[in-house]
């Protein structure tokens, strides 16, 4: 099995106001027209972020940053961010992210921190009458828009293992 390396992805929620005709709403649309009808992904040099709109005019986005482990308290793999963390966080939110974005992250309240761990890709799915399939075999976030050729591979290798 492969080698879990900590990568730490920074997790936001936004809620709407209720203001549809604010500033940051306004922008928001007019920069993801498509909102509501599917997830937008970013990608940046060792980061990637994802937006896409909830029930009830709410607003999700992830900002995944490959980075050290943070130094966590207890068992939790989530933890509060200090006010200087923040304001970091909006300084390379504007270097990274178009406006827009930047001022969704801005006014999102409460920010916190999940540990993501991720792993090298196995370097075998299959063993005698074994097949490892979906999560097991793939170990992903599933934003990460790989699960279509992950069924493919494991509708493939299925198809290996019956063929013999």
């Amino acid at each position: 099995m492969g080698v879990s390396l900590p990568s730490a992805g920074v997790f936001f929620l936004t809620i709407n106001s209720g203001n549809e005709n604010s500033e940051t709403i306004m922008g928001i649309k007019k920069t993801y027209p498509e909102l509501g009808k599917c997830l937008y992904f970013h990608m940046g040099s060792g980061t990637h972020c994802v937006l896409y709109e909830l029930l009830n005019k709410r607003f999700n986005w992830i900002w995944y940053i490959n980075q050290p482990e943070p130094q966590l308290k207890g068992n939790s793999l989530t933890m509060k961010v200090s006010d200087e963390m923040i304001q970091e966080m909006h300084k390379d939110a504007e270097k990274v992210w178009v406006p827009e974005l930047v001022r969704v992250i801005k006014e999102t309240k409460d920010p916190f921190i999940n540990v993501i761990y991720d792993s090298d890709p196995l370097k075998k799915l299959f063993w005698d009458n074994v097949v490892l399939v979906g999560d097991a075999a793939h170990p992903t976030t599933p934003h990460e828009l790989r699960s279509t050729n992950m069924s493919l591979l494991d509708a493939a290798v299925l198809g290996i293992c019956v063929d013999k």
